[in-house]
């Protein structure tokens, strides 16, 4: 999922001028005392420790980027650990959704974003060692895979930008819709109403971070990730998707946000 929504840098030099100044005349030449050297002594080099980073709160708020977008910070309790997790906030109405998918190319999340100047970037969906899609995805209208079934879910956004977080049971997809664009994944965390889509005994309760989306009441679009998140996109091994994930895809190690407040 691409979020679309300068900095100035000023480096100054100074520089120290050291002037001589020589006398001129028709005196005599005077002797000069010879001068015996001298014992100097200078001061150690003074250090200045780093400043300590303030610690983030148990839970930031809402705190806005931009008008339709807002992050915020939560640690959430783990059997004996704490995880800390980011909530991204979108309002459809004001920042725009797509779904960028290059089949068979895989390309550093770096890259997704310096190619899309997008505001926010998040991959997702999965795929075979191929680089090829796995369940349905469609990219500017165009479709690729095959629709799983209705154990998952799917992000879709219309061509009038009307974005969807949907269980594929409740809500089927249906290629008379004409989506722009669009990405399925599972399992479904919560279903509509509020029902557990993933029980807590299905799976061995290993730790796996992943990439969340959800959609609140108001329709505002909510990407979710864990302390595992690269930050630096740079620094992320090549992915294949540019997208936001329906209920829980790639692992967090793979998932990269940027943010640019411009």
């Amino acid at each position: 999922m691409n979020a679309y929504g300068k900095q100035a840098c000023l480096a100054c030099v100074c520089g120290l001028l050291l002037a001589v100044t020589l006398a001129c005349g028709t005196q005599s030449p005077v002797s000069t005392p010879l001068l015996r050297p001298t014992s100097t002594w200078s001061a150690p080099p003074t250090f200045t420790p780093a400043p300590t980073r303030t610690p983030l709160p148990p839970d930031t708020g809402w705190q806005p980027v931009r008008p339709g977008v807002e992050v915020r910070s939560i640690d959430i309790a783990v059997d004996a650990s704490t995880e800390r997790v980011t909530v991204a906030r979108l309002d459809p109405s004001q920042v725009m959704f797509r779904v960028i998918y290059t089949p068979g190319i895989g390309y550093p999340v770096g890259s997704w974003a310096q190619q899309q100047d997008a505001l926010l970037v998040v991959n997702g969906g999965y795929f075979t060692s191929e680089e090829v899609v796995t369940g349905l995805t469609i990219s500017g209208g165009e479709s690729y895979g095959v629709s799983y079934g209705d154990y998952a879910g799917m992000f879709a956004v219309t061509p009038a930008d009307v974005v969807s977080v949907r269980w594929l049971r409740a809500w089927p997809y249906d290629p008379a819709e004409g989506l722009r664009d669009a990405i399925q994944s599972f399992p479904v965390l919560v279903r509509p109403g509020g029902e557990p889509g993933f029980p807590a005994d299905a799976d061995d309760g290993t730790p796996a971070r992943r990439t969340v989306v959800a959609q609140d009441r108001s329709g505002r679009v909510l990407p979710i990730w864990g302390p595992s998140t690269i930050q630096n996109p740079d620094e992320v091994p090549p992915s294949r998707l540019s997208a936001v994930s329906t209920s829980r895809s790639e692992p967090a190690s793979q998932t990269a946000i940027r943010r640019k407040l411009k």
